[in-house]
C-alpha cells in the first residue's frame, strides 16, 4: 500500500476517511456533552491528513512483520527485534483501531497543543535547519519526494547528489532519513493541512519524467546531500534527539551544502597566510614573510601619496573632514604641524581636536587593506569501524579563517576534534577542502574506539636513506646542505638538490617561482653549501636514486642560512660528484673504489 492509497484506503465494510471524520466528530460531541465543554471540531481535511498516516503505518508494519493473522478478530501477529530479544506484539487492523489512533491525536494535537516537528517548520516557529528524521513517502518528481514526519508531510525538493541517488535507489520510499540544514523553499502561509491536502489532489509521479502539478501554496524544503543521511529502521520519527548529524569525509558533497559536523584528527597545521582581496575584486593569497613586505610597500606608497603635496597650515584649518582625516591617518599632517610656526600650529592643533572620530575611523577603515588571515589544518577522518566511510580513512583540509590565538594553541597536531557547521569549498589534488564560517566550533574528543589513527608525529630527517621505503604523497620535513640550486630549463620550477648529514643521502626538491621568491634570496642560488630546512614537502617520486619533493606555496615552509666556508665547502664539491652517480645509477658501481679515488675523496686541509 502506498501513502496515497492509503488516504483512499476503504476497509471492507466501506468505512474510510469520510465515515472516520462523521465518527470522530461525534466522539467529541459526545465527549463534550458529557463534560459540559466545548470542544473544537475537526475539518476533512484534518482526518484525511491523518486518517492516511495511520493506515499507512500500520499497513507498513503488517507487511513488515506480521507472522499470523487472527481473521476473526482482525488482528495481526507482529515479530520483530533481534536474535537476542524477540519482541512479539498484535496490531489491530480493524475501524475501531484507527478511530482510537484518530482520537489519540485529536488529544495531543488540540486538547495538550502538540505539534509536530514538521508542523512547526511549516508554520514558521521552527527552524528549518534543525535536525529531524523523516520518512520517504513518494516520490512527486524527478528531483522531488515527499517526507512526513508521522503527522504532517511537506515537499523536499533535492540537490543534484540526491537526486542521483534517488533514481540509483539508495533513496527510496519508505526509507528514514535523518535531516539536518534543510531550508524551507515556499511560502508556509497555508499550513500543513492544507498543504497536504493539495499533495493528496494531486496526481503520481509518472515514469516518463513528467513532474506532479503542485499547488503554488504547498511548502516545500530544500535538501542537501550533506544534510541527509540514511536513519536506523527503528528510529523515532520527528525531531532528532542530536541536534548534530556528525558525518564521514567520505560522505561529504562538494556541492552538497552544509556540513553540521566531522569528527577528525589534526594530522598536519600548516604555516598561517594572508588573503588581501583587492579593489578590482582579485584575491591574493602571501605567507608572513610576503605580508608583512606587502604591508610596508603599501604604507610607503599611501604615505607618499599624501606627502607629496605641499600643503600650508592655513589649508590645513579650511580642509574638508574626509580629506583632513585621511591626512591623520597617513601622518601626512604631522609634517605640517611641524613646519608650522606657534599660532598657526596651535590654529591646526585645535582644527584636528575638532574633527569627528567617526570620520577619522571612516578613513581609516577606507584606506585599510582588506586582508584576511587564514590558517590550512590537514585532517583524517576517525569515524568509528562499521559507520559511514568508517571503513577507509579519508583526508581532507580544512581552511580555518580569523583564526585566534586560542584556537591556534588549541589545534595541536595529533589531538581529535569535532568539528562543526562547516563549508565544502571544493576539491583539489582528489582531497576534499573544507572552510570554517563564523559558528564553527571545535570541540575536542578523544579518539574513538575501533579507529586506527594515521597520525605520524613530526620528525626533522636529516638521514633521507628513511625516504626509500616512503609512500609517494608521504610530507616530510628533512635538514640539510643545498648542492646544487637551479632553474628547471623552459619553465618558472626552481631544483634544489640537497645532501644529508650523513653525506651520502640526497633529494631534489622542486619549488615553484613563488616559493623561491618567498623563501630565498638571489644569492643562495649561486652558493652551494647553504644549510636549509623543509617543512611539509611531499614525496613525488624518484629521479634516479634520488627521492623527488614538491612543495607548495599555501602549505611548505623553507628557511635558510648563511653559505658555508672553508671545509664546507670542500665537502660539497665532493658531494657534487656523488649526487652525480645518485642520479645516473650505474650497475655494479664499486663505492668503495669510487670514494677512494679522487672525485670521491675528501680534502680535510684547509
Amino acid at each position: 500500500m502506498t501513502s496515497v492509497a492509503a488516504a483512499v484506503y476503504a476497509f471492507p465494510s466501506g468505512w474510510n476517511a469520510t465515515v472516520a471524520h462523521a465518527d470522530l466528530t461525534r466522539v467529541i460531541d459526545t465527549a463534550a456533552a458529557n463534560s459540559c465543554r466545548t470542544f473544537p471540531p475537526v475539518s476533512a481535511k484534518w482526518v484525511r491528513n491523518h486518517y492516511r498516516w495511520i493506515v499507512w503505518k500500520r499497513a507498513a508494519l503488517i507487511r513488515a512483520y506480521a507472522v499470523a493473522h487472527d481473521a476473526q478478530n482482525g488482528t495481526y501477529t507482529l515479530r520483530g527485534g533481534t536474535s537476542d530479544a524477540v519482541v512479539q506484539v498484535s496490531v489491530p487492523w480493524t475501524e475501531s483501531a484507527v478511530l482510537d489512533q484518530l482520537r489519540y491525536r485529536y488529544e495531543r494535537e488540540v486538547h495538550r497543543a502538540h505539534r509536530s516537528v514538521l508542523m512547526k517548520v511549516l508554520e514558521k516557529d521552527e527552524a528549518a535547519h534543525r535536525a529531524m528524521v523523516l520518512c520517504v513517502a513518494r516520490r512527486t518528481g524527478p528531483a522531488a519526494i515527499e517526507v512526513t514526519d508521522g503527522w504532517y508531510s511537506a515537499v523536499a525538493q533535492l540537490d543534484g547528489t540526491l537526486a542521483r541517488a534517488l533514481d540509483r535507489g539508495r533513496l527510496a520510499v519508505g526509507s528514514k532519513v535523518a535531516v539536518w540544514g534543510a531550508q524551507l523553499a515556499a511560502s508556509a502561509g497555508d499550513g500543513p493541512v492544507e498543504a497536504t491536502a493539495a499533495l493528496d489532489a494531486a496526481a503520481d509521479f509518472e515514469p516518463d519524467g513528467t513532474e506532479v502539478p503542485l499547488g503554488s501554496t504547498v511548502p516545500a524544503l530544500r535538501l542537501h546531500a550533506n544534510g541527509v543521511k540514511p536513519a536506523r529502521y527503528d528510529a523515532r520519527l520527528g525531531a532528532a534527539a542530536s541536534p548534530l548529524l556528525p558525518l564521514a569525509l567520505r560522505g561529504a558533497a562538494p556541492q552538497g551544502g552544509l556540513v553540521s559536523a566531522v569528527r577528525v584528527q589534526v594530522l598536519r597545521k600548516y604555516p598561517v597566510q594572508y588573503q588581501e582581496r583587492r579593489g578590482d575584486g582579485t584575491r591574493v593569497t602571501r605567507n608572513t614573510r610576503d605580508e608583512r613586505a606587502a604591508e610596508r610597500e603599501y604604507n610607503d606608497q599611501v604615505l607618499a601619496q599624501h606627502c607629496a603635496r605641499h600643503v600650508s597650515g592655513a589649508a590645513v584649518v579650511n580642509m574638508e573632514d574626509e580629506e583632513l582625516a585621511r591626512m591623520c591617518v597617513t601622518g601626512a599632517v604631522d609634517q605640517v604641524v611641524q613646519g608650522a610656526d606657534g599660532v598657526e600650529r596651535q590654529r591646526i592643533l585645535d582644527r584636528l581636536a575638532a574633527l569627528p572620530e567617526k570620520v577619522v575611523h571612516e578613513a581609516r577603515e577606507a584606506l585599510r587593506r582588506q586582508v584576511t588571515p587564514l590558517v590550512r589544518i590537514k585532517v583524517a577522518c576517525v569515524m568509528p569501524v562499521g559507520a559511514r566511510g568508517g571503513e577507509r580513512v579519508r583526508t581532507a583540509v580544512v581552511t580555518c579563517w580569523r583564526p585566534d590565538d586560542a584556537l591556534l594553541g588549541e589545534v595541536v597536531e595529533g589531538r581529535c576534534f569535532e568539528v562543526q557547521f562547516l563549508t565544502v569549498s571544493g576539491t583539489y589534488r582528489d582531497q576534499l577542502r573544507f572552510s570554517t564560517m563564523r559558528g564553527t566550533r571545535w570541540r575536542r574528543i578523544d579518539v574513538p574506539a575501533g579507529v586506527r589513527s594515521v597520525f605520524t608525529p613530526r620528525v626533522l630527517l636529516d638521514d633521507y636513506r628513511t625516504l626509500a621505503t616512503a609512500s609517494a604523497g608521504t610530507e616530510v620535513d628533512l635538514t640539510g646542505v643545498i648542492v646544487e640550486a637551479h632553474f628547471v630549463q623552459g619553465g618558472p620550477t626552481m631544483e634544489l638538490w640537497v645532501m644529508d648529514a650523513t653525506g651520502v643521502g640526497f633529494v631534489c626538491i622542486k619549488a615553484m617561482e613563488r616559493v623561491r621568491l618567498a623563501a630565498f634570496h638571489d644569492r643562495y642560488l649561486a652558493v652551494a653549501g647553504t644549510p636549509i630546512t623543509v617543512r611539509n614537502a611531499a614525496l613525488a617520486g624518484r629521479i634516479g636514486a634520488v627521492p623527488e619533493l614538491r612543495t607548495s606555496y599555501d602549505e611548505s615552509e623553507f628557511s635558510v642560512g648563511a653559505a658555508a666556508t672553508g671545509k664546507a665547502k670542500l665537502d660539497v664539491a665532493a658531494a657534487v660528484a656523488r649526487l652525480d652517480v645518485a642520479r645516473h645509477p650505474m650497475r655494479d658501481v664499486d663505492w668503495d673504489a669510487f670514494f677512494a679515488s679522487s672525485a670521491g675523496r675528501v680534502d680535510n686541509d684547509e
